[in-house]
């Protein structure tokens, strides 16, 4: 899987660090409501990204199945098609509301939060695969 999501964001992942995903599911109700403005947007990714810095060192890869409504993250995000939908298959098999997110850790072991999400859940969960 690691070679799969190096090959597919272009970025060389460290095997000593976990491995954050921001899934997107694809449109629904939930991610297709709510603010479009970039700054914002912008800003809460940034937030982040900062804080999953300080934990550990790694940015997050950003992950879709299907990319309709994402253009609001135009210039923001650089999402990455599912490779050969591996992320889907073994993480969210059903289509959870907004986005969800997983954090996998060197050993293998991960956890998975299914639907709409906090960025403070992301950290927690990543302090906890740091370990």
């Amino acid at each position: 899987m690691e070679t799969l999501l190096e090959n597919t964001t272009n970025l060389e992942l460290d095997s000593e660090k976990p491995i954050v995903i921001i899934y997107y599911p694809g449109k629904d109700p939930c991610n297709s409501s709510g603010t479009t403005n970039k700054e914002w947007i912008a800003n809460k990714y940034r937030k982040l990204e900062e804080g999953l810095n300080q934990i550990t060192g790694v940015k997050p890869l950003y992950i879709y199945k299907d990319n309709v409504g994402l253009k609001k993250y135009d210039g923001i995000l650089n999402w990455n098609k599912d490779p050969e939908g591996i992320i889907e298959r073994l993480f969210f098999e059903h289509h959870y509301p907004c986005s969800s997110f997983v954090v996998i850790s060197k050993d293998g072991n991960f956890i998975s939060y299914f639907g709409e999400f906090n960025i403070e859940h992301v950290w927690e969960a990543t302090q906890i695969m740091n370990e």
